[in-house]
């Protein structure tokens, strides 16, 4: 397997706090007859076995491959690109003591947030918050109604390489800010979305009534 390579310190924190998705970031090139499963996007949750592809298919080495999903009959196959998913090698990646109570698909693009807010500080060589980021955290739980509070959301910031020593003012910003926005504009946490840890969905059930 062709491995890839870690390039940001909130990822390289990630992979030490057995983060999934940052594990996946780096994730080999899986061979024939292995099995994985999606972490991200609309089939986020589906698992199944490579396969390998035919002759004269223009795959690029390193890029794309095929998948037969267990839920699809014998034959059927799906493309799947390391450059837009996320894969999983399920037996390899036990779920992490401070994973939201979200689905799968909802942690995958919070922690997509969540990376980035911690690169920020990275970037900018400051221990300190960079709010601007920080408030798009604010944001995209506010935008897609989850239900977490300061404390959820916590221990995945220290998980990404955010100082301790910022643990309260994080957690009080994100409780300020969320329920400033929940009560100047609506839109309240939907609590049915508050389930088991990458809770893996099945494909169409995310959809909420909004």
């Amino acid at each position: 397997m062709n491995c890839r390579k870690a390039s940001h310190p909130g990822v390289e924190a990630g992979i030490h706090s057995g983060c999934p998705f940052c594990l996946a970031r780096t994730a080999p090139f899986p061979e024939v007859g292995v099995r994985i499963q999606i972490l991200t996007g609309y089939r986020a949750g589906l698992m199944g076995a490579v396969v390998k592809p035919p002759p004269g298919l223009p795959f690029r080495n390193g890029e794309l491959f095929l998948v037969q999903f267990d839920h699809d009959p014998p034959g059927i196959h799906n493309t799947v690109s390391l450059e837009h998913d996320l894969i999983s090698f399920p037996s390899e990646v036990p779920t992490p003591i401070w994973a939201p109570p979200i689905s799968l698909r909802e942690a995958a693009e919070l922690d997509d947030v969540i990376v980035k807010f911690c690169e920020k500080r990275f970037s900018t060589n400051s221990s300190k918050p960079q709010l601007p980021t920080f408030y798009e955290l604010i944001r995209h739980v506010w935008r897609n109604r989850l239900p977490l509070e300061g404390t959820d959301i916590w221990p995945i910031l220290e998980a990404h390489g955010a100082p301790r020593k910022y643990k309260k003012r994080l957690i009080e910003l994100y409780q300020f800010g969320r329920d400033l926005l929940v009560y100047t504009i609506g839109r309240k946490p939907i609590k049915k979305k508050r389930v088991a840890p990458f809770f893996p969905e099945p494909p169409g059930h995310w959809e909420w009534d909004l």
